[in-house]
């Protein structure tokens, strides 16, 4: 069984709230009972406390329509004695019959009115430990009720909620890609051979030498590379 102890806005637990609706019933301040049904509604947005608010409004609701049935009952019931009574004015009989049936009236409407207290007792008992107070022939009213409440909030959602966008259709797969080919290597072209140099020998005078390193000379050692002059 789901125990309520949550707090409502207001600062007080979601108990206290319902069993308010039901001794406001009690007493017949049936349009209490409606508000704090509303404010159930508007404001909390509770399924338990919505439940235990319908509840009690229309426990109110049957006790007036109780009462008021048993009035017009007895009143219906009394209704031949009173005639009688007019037809005969000196005549006691239909007097004592009338009280009679006011007494059986007012011992009817005390019994109703302890029923009533036993019945609200007990729901502010239950209620007051977080429970469900179950009430037979108001449980199903409850309960479509909720229901009711429930799917006006969800067509409103639905209403208030934006049309969602069709999805676009997935694009056509794409062909694999062909494996790219390395380009081949082109190794690049030796370098052209150098070419040697060929150094023309110089033109000697009758008094020079030509030395091994190619250097002419005059006197007896080579000046470029100190080589004796050969003989």
């Amino acid at each position: 069984m789901v125990i309520k102890m949550e707090k409502s806005k207001l600062g007080v637990v979601l108990p206290v709230l319902a069993g308010a609706a039901f001794l406001l019933a009690l007493f017949g301040h049936v349009e209490g009972a409606l508000i704090l049904l509303i404010y159930a509604i508007v404001a909390e947005k509770d399924d338990w406390l919505i439940k235990q608010s319908v509840k009690a409004l229309f426990f109110g609701l049957f006790i007036k329509l109780a009462n008021l049935l048993a009035v017009m009952l007895f009143d219906l019931v009394r209704a031949p004695f009173r005639l009688w009574l007019e037809l005969s004015a000196y005549n006691s009989s239909p007097i004592r019959i009338i009280n009679v049936i006011s007494s059986v009236q007012s011992a009817a409407a005390y019994i109703l009115q302890v029923v009533f207290v036993l019945i609200a007792v007990y729901a502010f008992v239950w209620l007051m430990r977080g429970k469900n107070a179950f009430i037979p022939g108001l449980e199903s009213i409850a309960d479509k009720t909720v229901g009711l409440i429930k799917e006006k909030k969800e067509k409103k959602a639905k209403k208030a909620a934006p049309a969602a966008a069709p999805t676009p259709p997935a694009p056509p797969p794409k062909p694999p890609a062909a494996p790219v080919q390395p380009a081949p290597s082109v190794s690049p072209p030796p370098p052209p051979a150098a070419e040697p140099i060929v150094q023309a020998s110089p033109q000697l005078k009758p008094e020079q030498w030509l030395c091994a390193c190619g250097a002419a000379n005059e006197g007896n050692f080579c000046a470029k590379c100190g080589a004796h002059r050969p003989q």
